[in-house]
């Protein structure tokens, strides 16, 4: 296992080079001056504006700034936005309601997704089942930038089930946003997971269980539940970085002030720094978070340690 752990983290640094590179790259692509910008687009003396973009390395060539701001990423320095506050205060204010955000729609997944996948292997084919998947279908197909909105408008303002802005009402602010951040998460774990059931199920172990005497529940509940929750591990460690992404679209519509938010404000306000910190963060979560799945699969079966 030790082995398997120093092979993936060892895997890591030369997708976090590649990926850390490219977001760079595509972040001070963008069009726009940014000392204009946080100037207002006034006009300002040209000692001030040369004296700015030396202050941000503005004028080094874009691998110069990278390696720069990669040397300060490992000593988990941001840097600091164009108006003087660190990115890393920035982001330490914010984390923790994208990690509220992040735990309901992780827990919802488990519970949920696990739930309705189990409850769909034991009966195949079935209403039950048929139900599950036309259900599961419909939350994948229908995007959250669709969802968020209307179930603000419904479920907060309309029926006032939950607060429709803001974190003025502790853990309950994060409940809407958690449970559509985690809607299409849940429905593929759903149907990932009752195919990997009704796979196991095929296998000899099981058929030597239910040969034995063991109802389908107790094979389906006890002897495949192990293996098939390895690809639901392995989904939810990719999905990660997904989730963190898509924080963007619920902190803005439901007002919450995390990460997703901040950046969405960075980058309307040409804030390269900010964006470009917290995007790297981003990335370093998303890799974590694919690392520690890669871990628990290969804890659940010890066959991908060898891989």
């Amino acid at each position: 296992m030790t082995t398997f752990v120093l092979r993936r983290l060892a895997a890591t640094v030369p997708l976090f080079l590649g990926a850390t590179f490219v977001i760079w790259a595509m972040v001070f692509a963008l069009p726009g001056d940014p000392i204009r910008a946080l100037s207002g687009f006034r006009p300002q003396p040209p000692e001030i504006n040369r004296a700015l973009r030396e202050q941000y390395n503005l004028n080094d060539p874009l691998v110069v700034q990278y390696l720069e701001y990669l040397e300060n990423v490992v000593r988990l320095d941001f840097g600091s936005s164009f108006t003087g506050r660190e990115v890393s205060d920035l982001l330490r204010e914010a984390f923790p309601h994208t990690l509220r955000i992040l735990l309901v729609a992780v827990a919802f997944t488990v519970i949920v997704g696990i739930g309705m996948g189990t409850v769909a292997a034991f009966r195949p084919h079935r209403m039950v089942d048929r139900w599950i998947m036309v259900v599961t279908a419909l939350c994948v197909a229908v995007p959250a930038v669709v969802i968020a909105p209307l179930a603000r408008a419904y479920l907060s303002v309309e029926l006032e089930w939950f607060p429709s802005r803001g974190v003025t009402s502790g853990w309950t602010s994060y409940l809407l946003p958690g449970l559509i951040l985690g809607l299409v998460a849940t429905a593929t774990t759903a149907r990932i997971l009752r195919n990997a059931h009704l796979e196991a199920l095929q296998s000899d172990y099981a058929r030597t269980a239910i040969a034995k005497g063991l109802p389908p529940r107790r094979v389906i509940g006890v002897h495949s539940m192990r293996n098939s929750l390895q690809p639901v591990v392995s989904f939810i460690g990719a999905d990660i970085p997904l989730l963190l992404a898509a924080t963007a679209l619920v902190e803005t519509v439901f007002d919450i002030p995390g990460v997703g938010r901040l950046l969405v404000l960075a980058a309307r306000g040409q804030e390269t720094p900010v964006v470009a910190g917290v995007v790297m963060f981003l990335v370093i979560v998303g890799i974590l978070g694919s690392l520690v799945a890669d871990i628990a699969a290969a804890a659940l079966d010890p066959r991908r340690r060898i891989r």
